[in-house]
């Protein structure tokens, strides 16, 4: 959700930018960027080359173990 939120920000800008019409309204605007379905944006990726977020992270540290206390003292830390 944040990361289509991003792109629709983005795009959003990008059209308010380069729009050589300045009776642009902000709902012509909105209109112009395509939802997926209503109340979600398109994203600037189609679907099929979304990545596979399981096979770009690692997997969860052991529990008990380094790698684990660190994980945990992290989150505790940014708490």
């Amino acid at each position: 959700m944040k990361v289509t939120r991003l792109f629709s920000i983005s795009q959003l800008c990008c059209t308010l930018l380069f729009s050589n019409s300045e009776t642009t309204t902000y709902q012509e605007l909105a209109d112009k960027i395509p939802e997926i379905r209503p109340g979600i944006l398109q994203g600037s990726l189609p679907q099929q080359a979304l990545p596979d977020s399981l096979k770009l992270l690692p997997p969860a540290p052991v529990p008990g173990t380094a790698e684990d206390h660190r994980d945990i003292a992290v989150i505790l830390q940014n708490a």
